[in-house]
């Protein structure tokens, strides 16, 4: 595979090259706007650079928002580029609060939503993929809840909502 100029100018080799394998990281969160959400082009990209030091943000709400699959086989697919791992949740909503523009969809209506909300990611599903690729990496909530709900209530829900999605 070669890729396009465009893409590898974002990435110069100089740049890379001064961050060996092992000392710093280069990392892509997948954002919903974004042609690199879909994950068979991601894997490509990934494949591609070909460097240990260059993964992905796996954040699978952008994935949902897309259109794409995202829950446990995805997970199992992607793990030797899961760097670290985001979660936040959005119920996709025809008269939804909010909009996400996509480049697989367009404009996305939909709701914010704490983790623990019904109707949004397969949680449970996307954590059995964790568990399945031995992930012990750090899970970061990163979610919109100044419309949800105060910020300390949303903190001690996600605790309560995730902990257990953690042990196997």
């Amino acid at each position: 595979l070669s890729l396009p100029a465009s893409f590898l100018s974002r990435f110069p080799p100089l740049r890379a090259d001064l961050h060996p394998a092992g000392s710093a990281s280069i990392r892509r969160t997948m954002l919903p706007n974004s042609r690199r959400v879909r994950w068979l082009s991601a894997e490509r990209v990934l494949r591609a650079v070909g460097r240990s030091n260059f993964g992905l943000i796996y954040e699978p709400a952008n994935w949902l928002i897309s259109g794409q699959q995202y829950g446990r086989a995805t997970v199992v697919r992607l793990r030797p580029y899961i760097f670290n791992f985001y979660i936040q949740n959005h119920r996709l909503n025809p008269v939804g609060n909010a909009s996400v523009e996509t480049w697989t969809k367009g404009r996305v209506p939909l709701d914010h939503i704490g983790v623990w909300g019904p109707d949004g990611v397969d949680s449970p599903d996307v954590f059995a993929g964790l568990h399945d690729i031995g992930y012990r990496g750090y899970i970061t909530v990163h979610q919109a809840f100044g419309d949800v709900m105060p910020v300390e209530e949303a903190v001690r829900r996600s605790f309560q909502y995730l902990e257990p999605l953690t042990r196997r």
